[in-house]
């Protein structure tokens, strides 16, 4: 990437990365490729903000994809070749460390609000080996987060699993297998339904949050 971009650091050894953006705001951004990695590419979406966050890629043919009006800030590890993180559009991050790791991926559904100290990481970055096979048994998978999420503050969510949209995952759970139900409250370690039938807004108030609905249902079609 030749131009400069307000706001947006380079590390000195710095390798091969295609950045595409589209009147995004950047405000202490920092990626970080070293010279041996290649191909690696960027798409900060259409008017979006991005706050104190770091994009860190060891790996080559690594691709980080933000759709519209994100607001994000954190740390995207690309740990590895040919993984890729994606982000739907209206959705933000106050404070989030996402891993992506041996070939495994990322995908976060749109409008999803991620608190402080967030943890989505789809590999354990160690081997576990089983002592009689002396086989590995904790391999990376993939991560998928579906639309109109909340993760509360501290919330951990580790490799293989789902999410369903329309979820709320209470403050320090630790979510270890698929959330399958839509709509649900999820707290604890593990993370376990508490609550039914539910629907969040960003904005507290007494009346009902149809447009939250029109926009889940719209996700759908």
């Amino acid at each position: 990437m030749s131009e400069a971009i307000q706001g947006l650091d380079l590390h000195r050894s710095f390798g091969d990365v295609a950045i595409k953006h589209t009147e995004s705001k950047f405000n202490g951004v920092q990626i970080i490729s070293g010279k041996e990695h290649q191909e690696n590419a960027i798409s900060f979406g259409y008017r979006s903000l991005f706050n104190n966050l770091i994009v860190h890629f060891k790996g080559s043919g690594n691709t980080l994809t933000i759709d519209r009006h994100c607001r994000l800030s954190g740390r995207f590890v690309f740990d590895g070749d040919d993984q890729n993180i994606t982000i739907e559009s209206n959705t933000s991050f106050e404070g989030v460390h996402l891993l992506a790791s041996e070939g495994a991926h990322i995908k976060i559904g749109a409008d999803c609000m991620f608190s402080y100290g967030i943890e989505i990481r789809n590999s354990d970055s160690h081997g576990i080996y089983d002592l009689k096979t002396k086989k590995r048994i904790n391999f990376s998978e993939d991560i998928q987060i579906g639309n109109h999420v909340w993760l509360g503050m501290g919330v951990s969510v580790l490799p293989g699993v789902r999410i369903a949209d329309g979820c709320i995952v209470g403050m320090k759970a630790v979510v270890t297998k698929g959330l399958t139900q839509k709509n649900a409250v999820y707290a604890g370690i593990p993370a376990k339904k508490i609550r039914d039938d539910v629907v969040w807004s960003r904005y507290k108030g007494d009346d009902f949050p149809q447009e939250v609905i029109d926009r889940l249902e719209a996700y759908e079609n």
